[in-house]
């Protein structure tokens, strides 16, 4: 299938690798089935090319569309609930690591081909209080 939702096809190192989103759940806000199905409630519609990182009480509420870049942090006491949110932006990319690049030195980086290239993000954090996001 064809479109921003299909699987993208990226080769590291020779191996070429059909990806979807990468979405990271961190410890912090879900470590079974049990806690991810309490926290996202909302429909998610996120494309092949986006990475979203959620950490902490994080609250999937509404409808979330992102095609980019986002993390979503809330500190420890602290809640963020998504009510509603758009987010569409340059994103990060995986790129091959190439003999000569600085990251290749690294051996996690050279082990796995690649590095993540941080172009733009839209971070949205609840450090001092809890936060409810709609827009």
């Amino acid at each position: 299938s064809e479109g921003p939702f299909a699987p993208t096809n990226l080769t590291f190192k020779g191996v070429t690798v059909s990806l979807g989103p990468r979405v990271v759940f961190m410890p912090s806000f879900a470590t079974s089935y049990e806690d991810l199905l309490k926290r996202v409630k909302g429909a998610l519609q996120i494309t092949s090319r986006s990475f979203l990182i959620l950490e902490g009480d994080v609250r999937l509420e509404g409808p979330l569309e992102l095609d980019g870049s986002l993390v979503l942090r809330a500190s420890e006491g602290h809640k963020l609930v998504v009510k509603r949110l758009s987010v569409v932006n340059r994103g990060w990319e995986m790129k091959e690591v190439v003999e000569g690049d600085v990251d290749a030195a690294h051996p996690a980086v050279a082990l796995r081909g690649f590095h993540i290239v941080k172009h733009d993000q839209r971070v949205i954090e609840a450090r001092d209080e809890d936060k409810v996001i709609s827009e």
